[in-house]
């Protein structure tokens, strides 16, 4: 079985994973030209959201032209591709491969040249160069070539907000806190009020925005119970109700760093369209959770992957158990030192018992990008939670 053949069953096992293999490759870096074909019929059905198996495929492909490709070949490919690797290694040994083919092609033809009596070494040299630079461009893509300034100023920038003030697409935001201090609940309040076209933390007025949850440790019968007031008071306050444009997988587990599980998230992106995902808590996204960076690296790609998408991420986090000389805990993400650099905007939520009604927002990163961030939150009002920039009479109104 070839690194073709089994980049090709990967793709037929993942379909969603097409989209990131032909970001490295095209039809033409197969050796096998009908190999190609068969990745061209897969990369435009996949653009067509078409459904994929070795049945449609197979049917596709002969329509497309290729020739001694059959069904009974590609259940073939499905059953000896092994499923524990991504389509990303594939697609980058495939690539590889197609370069070290074109290397060899110039050497052929250099020492062709070299050995003909005829021929001017000059003339054999600087073809052979020519060659090889086109080789090297060919080697790399236009997103890595370095720009000038001038280039880079020459873009006009917008923001492409999610949540218009909040989150940009391609946001990630992470909320870490104690057990029982209220980080899920700030999170389905940011979402359940997006959803119905309202600010999360100021409750003004946005275009509604659509929303797609993934959680893993909260079941069904959880969210109804938590949402169902808050979702029935962002229906009066906002534009729309929530509860016809929130979409919510809960109470199953997942392993993202497993190419199924995360080809599901990335199929459900795909039916639903979000603008925002909220996926987590973090420590659940993986089998035994994040005990350093062995365990964090996977996730952070898995996730990276999905952001790619143009989505903002909002994530839950549990704060480290370690306090400082004053006694106070620790907010930053526990696990791994990566997920202190990872996220856009890392916010930890420190309750002082001393003042029940209310915890003070803690940056445990700095931001990446300006954002005003409430400095406290208060648990009062018409939501659960409050920034300290609502002004009183806003929130004697909502709460009315």
């Amino acid at each position: 079985m070839t690194v073709e053949e089994m980049l090709l069953g990967e793709c037929l096992h993942a379909p969603d994973m097409i989209r990131f293999a032909a970001k490295q490759i095209s039809g033409e870096d197969f050796h096998d030209v009908r190999l190609g074909m068969v990745f061209d019929v897969l990369v435009g059905m996949s653009s067509k959201r078409e459904h994929i198996d070795a049945i449609t495929v197979s049917e596709q492909s002969a329509a497309y032209g290729v020739k001694g490709i059959t069904f009974q070949d590609m259940l073939g490919w499905m059953q000896s591709a092994a499923r524990g690797l991504s389509v990303d290694v594939y697609a980058s040994k495939v690539r590889e491969q197609s370069m070290r083919r074109m290397v060899q092609a110039v050497a052929t033809r250099m020492v062709n040249d070299a050995r003909d009596p005829g021929a001017s070494i000059a003339s054999t040299a600087a073809t052979a160069a020519a060659d090889l630079g086109k080789v090297l461009n060919a080697a790399r893509t236009d997103a890595d070539a370095p720009k000038l300034l001038r280039d880079l100023l020459a873009v006009q920038d917008r923001f492409e907000w999610a949540i218009p003030g909040m989150l940009e697409k391609g946001d990630r935001l992470m909320i870490t806190a104690g057990e029982g201090v209220g980080k899920s609940t700030l999170l389905r309040q940011i979402v359940v009020l997006a959803s119905a076209g309202l600010q999360p933390l100021t409750f003004d007025p946005i275009p509604p925005v659509k929303c797609l949850v993934v959680d893993v440790e909260n079941s069904e019968r959880q969210w109804r119970r938590e949402v169902a007031v808050m979702a029935h008071k962002a229906k009066v306050h906002g534009s729309r109700d929530p509860a016809e444009h929130l979409y919510i997988r809960a109470g199953r587990g997942l392993n993202i760093t497993k190419e199924s599980d995360l080809g599901k998230v990335h199929a459900w992106i795909d039916d639903t369209d979000p603008d925002v995902l909220m996926i987590g808590p973090l420590y659940k996204l993986v089998p035994g959770g994040i005990k350093g960076d062995e365990e964090a690296s996977p996730v952070i790609a898995a996730l990276d992957s999905i952001r790619e998408r143009g989505v903002a991420l909002l994530l839950e986090g549990h704060a480290a158990k370690a306090t400082d000389s004053h006694g106070i805990r620790n907010l930053a993400p526990r696990g791994s030192a990566a997920l202190m650099g990872w996220p856009e905007f890392g916010l930890g939520l420190h309750f002082d018992p001393d003042h029940a009604e209310k915890v003070t927002v803690v940056r445990w990163r700095g931001d990446r990008s300006k954002r005003e961030w409430p400095r406290e939150l208060y648990r009062s009002g018409a939501f659960p939670w409050t920034g300290d920039n609502v002004a009183p009479n806003k929130r004697r109104s909502l709460a009315a």
